[in-house]
């Protein structure tokens, strides 16, 4: 991106807005960036998955972004990476989906990929994700569901370290049987690093979108 660049961050939840804003801070001091938030859409599709008015919603916030050339934007929430894709059609902007490069080098990584995810929503939009990457380089993966059930709650109630204790602690459980694991909530990435001792790749989003 060069100096009239601008990035535009679409969030359907608030969860990752405040992460989001010191990566980009940190590695992007420069780009101008301008976050469009939504905050209840994901609450809603993990009720009812994402229904006809819910992409309406999320159609309408990008018609709403100005098109500007070179410019980019970044879904920051998997659930809704994919429908904010298919309304690249919708603007002059590049709409790009936070787990994308994330995907990009799991398949690269590895045929036996773990897909880790507190909520259930974001495992479908993220297998979608993977099978069609790696269909797209030619490559055959399997893919095993990680679902960190009881850790939502507490990221909810922003108890943020239980929240990445509790993920932390199925990971270490689930381990054995991939060659990677990607971790589909950008929300999730704190527990990169308490997973190191892994002898796998655990892969998140943010950093890998901003960079």
């Amino acid at each position: 991106m060069n100096a009239h660049a601008k990035l535009f961050v679409f969030h359907p939840s608030p969860y990752m807005v405040d992460e989001l804003d010191v990566l980009l801070s940190q590695h992007a001091p420069e780009l101008e960036v301008e976050n469009v938030i939504i905050p209840e859409l994901l609450d809603t599709a993990m009720q009812t998955g994402i229904t006809k008015d819910l992409r309406a919603q999320v159609e309408a916030a990008i018609s709403k972004i100005p098109s500007r050339p070179k410019c980019v934007i970044l879904c920051s929430c998997s659930t809704f990476g994919g429908c904010a894709e298919e309304m690249q059609s919708l603007t002059e902007n590049s709409v790009i989906r936070i787990d994308r490069p994330m995907a990009e080098l799991a398949v690269d990584t590895g045929q036996n990929i773990g897909v880790a995810a507190a909520v259930e929503s974001t495992i479908g939009p993220t297998k979608d994700l993977l099978l069609s990457v790696a269909e797209a380089k030619g490559k055959h993966v399997n893919l095993h569901e990680i679902l960190c059930s009881s850790a939502w709650e507490r990221r909810q109630h922003n108890d943020k370290t239980g929240y990445i204790d509790e993920i932390v602690s199925t990971l270490e459980n689930a381990s054995s049987c991939v060659d990677v694991m990607v971790l589909a909530q950008g929300s999730m990435a704190p527990a990169v690093e308490r997973l190191n001792h892994l002898p796998i790749p655990v892969l998140s989003s943010p950093l890998l979108a901003v960079e």
